[in-house]
């Protein structure tokens, strides 16, 4: 009896990880194009301006693998490592798709260009698609994060007697 409440709790523990692997196929995808990118850009693209678009496809392929690193280890200190790398990436694609479609200042296009046009817009899909994925509730249990009001919470802090309404 006690063996089966001991597998029950570990399977509560150890939740599939289908949707972080499927992430993982991506970003993995998606790293090694960007970086497959910026090398190309290093090695052929001679007499340019600029550097900046080989520089960021360089950039995007190694957050990609630190995000995949923090798919893969399940400890709250990864599940906001992996959170903030999800909203940088985030806000490097809407900021610098929106800047090349208004200025268009890079001589050739980067992985986040046109909001990663070149990418089928992946690119702009996947860090919504990581953040709704990180912020589910089993999602953020595996990774040892409760809910507010459990554990260390606000509620369990204020003493059990305090009542709004005062009876006499």
């Amino acid at each position: 009896m006690e063996s089966q409440i001991q597998q029950s709790t570990e399977a509560q523990r150890k939740p599939a990880r289908g949707a972080s692997d499927v992430l993982g196929f991506f970003y993995g995808l998606w790293a090694f194009s960007a970086l497959g990118r910026s090398s190309y850009e290093y090695l052929f693209k001679q007499n340019v301006r600029t550097y900046v678009p080989a520089h960021l496809s360089t950039f995007v392929g190694v957050l990609y693998i630190f995000i995949i690193v923090g798919l893969r280890k399940r400890s709250p200190r990864w599940y906001w490592i992996t959170l903030a790398l999800l909203a940088v990436e985030l806000a490097g694609v809407l900021i610098v798709g929106t800047i090349d479609v208004v200025w268009r200042p890079f001589p050739y296009a980067t992985v986040w260009s046109n909001y990663g046009i070149g990418y089928f817009f992946m690119p702009l899909v996947l860090p919504f698609v990581g953040l709704a994925y990180m912020l589910r509730r089993s999602t953020r249990a595996a990774y040892g994060i409760g809910d507010r009001g459990q554990g260390t919470g606000d509620r369990e802090a204020q003493p059990a007697s305090t009542s709004t309404s005062c009876r006499l």
